[in-house]
C-alpha cells in the first residue's frame, strides 16, 4: 500500500515532472544524443565480447571433459585379487577401477557431417 501511494505521490509532483522535462530536453540536443547511442554501442560491444568468452569457456570446458574422458584414466585402487612381478622380482601393485565407465560416456564422437556416424564403403 506505502509502495502504491509513494507511485502516485511522485508522479503527481511538479517537482519530478519538471526534471523529467530538462531531462528530454537536454537529450534532444545532438551532443548528448550521439553520446548516448556512442555508450550504447561500447556497451553493445563489450556484451558481445562477454558473451563470446563465456560460450568459448563452455566449449572448452566440454571439449576437455569428453579428452578427459577418453584419454585420461579412471579412478583406481590396488587389488589383492591378483598378484604379478617383474622379471627381477619385484612386486608389481595392480589396480582395477573403482566403477565402470558409463557405455555412453566412452561412445566415441560422431565424425559425420551434422552428427551422423561415419560410414565408409568399400
Amino acid at each position: 500500500m506505502t509502495s502504491v501511494l509513494l507511485i502516485a505521490t511522485l508522479l503527481g509532483s511538479v517537482w519530478l515532472t519538471r526534471q523529467l522535462a530538462s531531462l528530454v530536453v537536454f537529450f534532444r540536443k545532438p551532443a548528448p544524443r550521439w553520446g548516448l547511442v556512442a555508450f550504447g554501442g561500447l556497451a553493445v560491444i563489450i556484451g558481445s565480447g562477454v558473451a563470446f568468452d563465456r560460450a568459448d569457456q563452455a566449449a572448452c570446458d566440454e571439449g576437455l571433459k569428453e579428452l578427459e574422458m577418453s584419454v585420461g584414466r579412471p579412478p583406481a585402487q590396488p587389488t589383492n585379487q591378483a598378484h604379478a612381478t617383474t622379471d627381477t622380482g619385484s612386486r608389481v601393485v595392480l589396480q582395477e577401477p573403482i566403477e565402470a565407465r558409463d557405455t555412453r560416456d566412452l561412445a566415441g564422437p560422431n565424425c559425420g557431417p551434422c552428427g551422423s556416424p561415419r560410414t565408409t564403403t568399400r
